[in-house]
């Protein structure tokens, strides 16, 4: 029975020790970056750190912003940003399509949106123009992105 007892308190523990995302309660849960309310369910950002703290942002910029403040280092945390199309869903920000376009103004104002496929933004694009970027592409130009005209790019 002791066996069986420990087995079961390390089974608990390891999953109690993972990285999971929390939803984020649009509305009430506050910015880990800017301190705002986090309020547009189509935008919205998390970090779960390799200790499990769950760190949530308004918008992929806040979330951006706060990595290149505290230069902290992610690499094994889970980074997640919500998908456009589905409000309120996390989706994996390095696997993740992003757009800015100045037809869709984001939360923090440098119009970045975020797609779960390259479809998706593809036929958003059509829709609204503006430059594709990867998460790789984000990180290196972020934030020395060129000012939006008025032509919706």
């Amino acid at each position: 029975m002791k066996k069986v007892s420990t087995w079961l308190l390390v089974c608990w523990l390891a999953a109690a020790c993972s990285q999971k995302p929390e939803p984020i309660n649009y509305g009430h849960d506050g910015c880990h970056y800017c301190k705002m309310t986090i309020m547009d369910n189509r935008y919205g950002a998390e970090i779960v750190t390799e200790k499990f703290k769950v760190l949530k942002f308004d918008a992929v910029e806040c979330m951006l912003n706060y990595q290149k403040a505290a230069e902290a280092n992610h690499d094994n945390s889970l980074l997640l940003v919500t998908d456009f199309q589905n409000p309120g869903k996390l989706i994996d920000a390095t696997a993740a399509y992003y757009l800015r376009s100045a037809s869709l103004p984001s939360p923090m104002g440098m119009y970045l949106t975020s797609f779960a496929s390259h479809q998706a933004v593809m036929q958003t694009m059509d829709q609204h123009s503006g430059d594709k970027y990867s998460w790789q592409d984000l990180t290196k130009e972020f934030p020395n992105f060129p000012t939006l005209n008025d032509g919706g790019q």
